[in-house]
């Protein structure tokens, strides 16, 4: 059987216009490691294929070595320019404040690299082929590996980039004061929306433990919350409607999720307070 199509897989999983450094490494990944179903009907074709160590490493590896090193080097390049006496001419009284702002940026690095540790464990690739492809997005069946892949490149990234839309700002002092609240404004917002949707990706990933028996799948099905239902099985298409059986994806334990939520929200919380820190100061400034 032929390999996916993997532009479509990509742009399926991608959940937003901000790809970042990581999720071209997992895309990457995705097409080391995949392996092709034996059939058509091979029951095992939408299974989570175990994650070899030497792909973890790999993927921890282009974290330490790549994105974190040049994420650093900027953010610190960024922090450094800004001399309170020749951009902002604070009395010297604001300086603890700016030294703070920069250990909370070496702090806010040290977290990413911890939370972004943990996530690149959780990843798994994903088999599909082209025939079922458009039953899964119809469906919006996103696997964990996927809902875990969207936090990493686009949440934190984001957050990120929205550091250094603002630091520029007011580093080239280019954009009027008005416009410079507005900017304040929308990263505030957006902050608040990445918190939001942190802790609603971490809800519909940990639902309640509902057990299934296969043998009285059909009696059980008008019953069952429709929703859970479709993050619990998956539909073949080559069945009719009444042989359709629940396909179990092996959904961790609420607590290892728990875990991972307490390590991504922090990073999120810590971006906004450095992102405050510096806004204030300017603000209160002028």
């Amino acid at each position: 059987m032929s390999e996916p199509d993997w532009g479509r897989l990509d742009n399926y999983s991608q959940f937003s216009d901000i790809p970042g450094d990581l999720h071209q490494a997992f895309k990457s990944l995705r097409r080391k490691y995949y392996i092709p179903p034996t059939t058509v009907r091979d029951p095992t074709r939408f299974g989570s294929v175990h994650f070899p160590e030497i792909a973890k490493l790999e993927a921890t590896s282009v974290i330490q070595t790549d994105f974190l090193p040049r994420l650093r080097n900027r953010m610190n390049s960024l922090s450094s320019s800004l001399d309170l006496s020749a951009i902002f001419e604070h009395p010297e009284s604001q300086f603890e404040l700016m030294w703070q702002s920069k250990c909370d940026v070496a702090a806010l690095l040290d977290q990413i690299q911890s939370a972004t540790f943990v996530i690149s464990s959780y990843h798994t690739p994903f088999q599909a082929d082209v025939q079922h492809h458009m039953e899964l997005k119809r469906l919006k069946m996103f696997t964990i590996r996927e809902k875990i892949e969207g936090l990493i490149s686009n949440k934190i990234c984001q957050v990120v980039g929205d550091f250094q839309r603002f630091l520029r700002a007011l580093l080239y002092q280019k954009q009027t004061l008005s416009e410079l609240a507005v900017l304040k404004q929308n990263i505030d917002a957006g902050f608040t929306s990445s918190l939001a949707s942190i802790d609603s990706t971490m809800a519909w990933l940990t639902p309640p433990v509902l057990e299934l028996v296969q043998d009285g799948w059909p009696s059980q099905r008008a019953g069952m919350d429709i929703q859970l239902n479709k993050f619990l099985m998956i539909i073949d298409p080559n069945t009719g409607l009444n042989e359709k059986i629940p396909r179990f994806i092996g959904v961790p334990s609420r607590a290892r999720f728990i875990g991972l939520s307490e390590l991504v929200i922090p990073v999120i919380k810590l971006s906004r307070t450095f992102f405050h820190k510096l806004s204030n100061i300017f603000f209160e400034k002028i």
